[in-house]
């Protein structure tokens, strides 16, 4: 893995937002819920694990429709999610997490 100075250099998200933080989101989710990994976190948001290696790695933006999707599973507000992950986006799209990362019932 990349260190984040790296990451921040050479990620393809890099300049969208300075203060735009997956990775605390990611670590706070996982301190609130008692969780110990992402596949945890993985199997409780009912996505698949390698989405969230792509957020953190900011390969993929958190959309507001993760952001729904986090809120309903953890029942935390979007309003505080957002806060957490420093978006200080005026509006946020509602785009649909791509097919292949849920998880089949």
């Amino acid at each position: 893995m990349m260190d984040r100075s790296a990451q921040q250099k050479n990620g393809p998200l890099q300049g969208t937002q300075e203060s735009y933080d997956p990775e605390l989101l990611l670590d706070s989710l996982l301190g609130r819920m008692r969780l110990k990994e992402d596949a945890e976190l993985a199997r409780l948001l009912k996505i698949e694990k390698r989405l969230l290696g792509k957020i953190r790695d900011r390969r993929l933006q958190i959309s507001g429709s993760m952001l729904l999707l986090i809120q309903e599973a953890t029942g935390i507000s979007v309003g505080e999610l957002r806060s957490i992950l420093r978006d200080r986006r005026r509006k946020s799209r509602m785009t649909g997490v791509p097919g292949p990362f849920l998880l089949r019932k």
